[in-house]
């Protein structure tokens, strides 16, 4: 049978059938379902956590089903360390008009959406595919860094760990290609905040008011402390790393401040929806409260955040624009709800955002510390400091970001996830290569084709539309045009006029973010149904900014409207007291459904 004919079979109907994932039983409701599970109430399974990501474009695997993509002429592709060094400086070339804040969100947007299960031993343990008898592992696929490493061969350094993603049971249980495991909900639905299944959210709830567990420190809430917490690298007795929806919360401290902010959020509005309605149950505070932020993380993507990334032109064009008033009658039950691995394995890895360090402001433009942000790795030990959230957000909200290039820190691709005894970590630019790779994403000039760009015929061609000097690098690194990673490619593509990406990354982004806002029944501007807002809520809803949560949420006095953009003339500092927020009494008395 010919492999593109393979998962036309099922093992649904077959005595294998045990293995394959139970449909769960639906029936509609006015809340999500932790897991994500019946969003669609005719395939109950699409958008739940645990389940395979989606695909934009036929899989590129080396022999078509399983094993990492190869070069057209079936060698190996380039090294993906070699790659890195060779097209990526490790250099930061600051933006001119975005904040580190707009990395920040949009990383923790990818939280909410994104996290592959890494393949574990049959004792749940990880692999070390630099040891010696790693070769007889399937699941490893190290990375081979070259002698003459300008970097890490100074510690005489020959192999980076990389272990493959785990696979994941495809829809109906087919046979076919090897697809990845999203262990989070395909939704924007506030997960990184609450978890993506029942367990995870029932042990971030007090169960009393509707409110989340919390550490009070200097009088501050904090997130709790993590129970579990093996990559943690705080060594302060008596401190601890925290513990979120998403377990990937102290990656950096700019993200753990954010997830705090959320925290302090979920509990402010479960205290006003109270005080509003004081019959309310902790059940209904909770879930009313966590439906509130979902829909105000949606409307900050679509109204802020996006049209920085993407630019009017392409918001429009795939119809990501929210309207400004009345109901959106978009949601389509025929458009599967998922992730795209093209998003989640090439397109949204925007790390040339990433600043080298943390700069601290006190508001007055005053310096109070900076963060290597090397230091700040599974380490958000600042901000159990006291002032020290007010500190993060006033930098965080004037401090530029990277810019949208082939440019990355060397923070990223020297030492990332270093440990405190070390002088050299990972390579977050040759681990997405390599990743790519073992997620059978297809090559650069493929994925532009797709997207209704022309086909680029040589390495000559290449260099009108990427950074001329990548393209002669990728000429003499890769065989030919068509083996060029997506990702580096796509990276490396002249920006379009009011985006930060390129044509081909927009064009990813775009069609991910058009089917997370068609494909959700409970898209905060769906209207006819339980889940549906009244019209004065959403209203209220629209009034949302991530300005109007930071001055809400943090002891901040000023703040610009739009915080993912430096402050200007156009875009001057305010009083949070003149800064919009929404009135909850729209809520009282709201009818609840089970």
């Amino acid at each position: 049978m010919p492999i593109n004919d393979l998962n036309k079979l099922s093992l649904m109907n077959t005595n294998s059938n045990r293995f394959c994932p139970r449909k769960p039983s639906c029936f509609s409701t006015k809340y999500r379902n932790a897991d994500g599970s019946c969003n669609n109430l005719e395939r109950p399974d699409w958008g739940k956590s645990f389940s395979a990501f989606g695909r934009l474009i036929r899989p590129q695997y080396g022999d078509g089903v399983n094993t990492p993509r190869l070069a057209k002429s079936g060698r190996d592709l380039p090294t993906a360390r070699l790659v890195s060094y060779s097209t990526a400086p490790d250099l930061f070339s600051p933006s001119r008009r975005t904040t580190v804040m707009t990395m920040i969100f949009g990383q923790f947007i990818d939280h909410d959406l994104t996290r592959t299960a890494p393949t574990r031993t049959r004792n749940g343990e990880s692999f070390n595919c630099c040891s010696q008898d790693s070769q007889r592992f399937q699941a490893c696929l190290a990375i081979r860094v070259p002698e003459n490493d300008p970097f890490y061969s100074r510690f005489e350094t020959r192999c980076m760990n990389f272990v493959r993603s785990s696979p994941a049971p495809l829809d109906e249980c087919r046979i076919g290609h090897r697809e990845q495991m999203n262990q989070l909900t395909h939704a924007i639905d506030g997960s990184a905040i609450y978890g993506s299944t029942k367990d995870e959210q029932d042990k971030l709830r007090t169960f009393t008011d509707g409110k989340l567990v919390v550490q009070i420190i200097n009088g501050e809430e904090l997130l709790p402390p993590a129970t579990n917490s093996p990559a943690c690298r705080i060594r302060q007795r008596g401190l601890s790393c925290f513990e979120a929806g998403d377990n990937r919360v102290d990656e950096n401290v700019g993200l753990a401040a954010l997830q705090t902010l959320f925290l302090r959020h979920h509990n402010k509005i479960a205290a006003e929806l109270k005080n509003i309605n004081p019959g309310w149950n902790d059940e209904i505070l909770y879930q009313e409260t966590k439906r509130i932020i979902a829909a105000q993380i949606q409307h900050i993507t679509y109204n802020e955040f996006l049209p920085v990334i993407l630019g009017k032109t392409v918001m429009s064009q795939f119809g990501l624009i929210p309207l400004r008033n009345g109901f959106s009658n978009s949601y389509d039950p025929s458009t599967k709800l998922t992730v795209y691995s093209e998003f989640a394995s090439a397109a949204y890895r925007i790390h040339t955002l990433i600043p080298s360090a943390f700069v601290l402001e006190n508001g007055q433009g005053g310096r109070i510390d900076t963060l290597q942000l090397s230091d700040t790795f599974s380490n958000p030990s600042a901000l159990y400091r006291p002032n020290y959230m007010q500190y993060f957000f006033y930098g965080m909200t004037r401090q530029r970001s990277g810019r949208v290039d082939n440019v990355f820190t060397r923070e990223i691709t020297n030492l990332l996830f270093k440990e405190n005894n070390s002088s050299a970590g990972l390579d977050l630019v040759a681990l997405n290569i390599q990743r790519g790779r073992d997620h059978g994403i297809p090559d650069y000039n493929t994925v532009r084709s797709f997207c209704g760009l022309n086909r680029i015929q040589n390495f000559e061609e290449l260099a009108n539309y990427i950074n001329p000097y990548v393209a002669q690098e990728l000429s003499r690194i890769y065989e030919s045009v068509d083996d060029v990673d997506l990702f580096v490619g796509g990276f490396a593509e002249n920006p379009l006029s009011d985006g930060m990406l390129g044509p081909t990354m927009s064009c990813i982004v775009a069609r991910q973010f058009a089917t997370l806002k068609r494909a959700d029944r409970f898209w905060y501007e769906n209207g006819r149904s339980e889940s549906a807002f009244t019209q004065d809520q959403l209203r209220e809803i629209r009034k949302t900014t991530l300005a109007s949560l930071i001055c809400e949420n943090v002891k901040v006095d000023m703040m610009q409207l739009h915080v993912l953009l430096a402050p200007s003339i156009e875009n001057p500092l305010a009083s949070c007291n003149n800064i919009l927020k929404p009135d909850l009494s729209f809520w009282r008395n709201e009818p609840v459904w089970s």
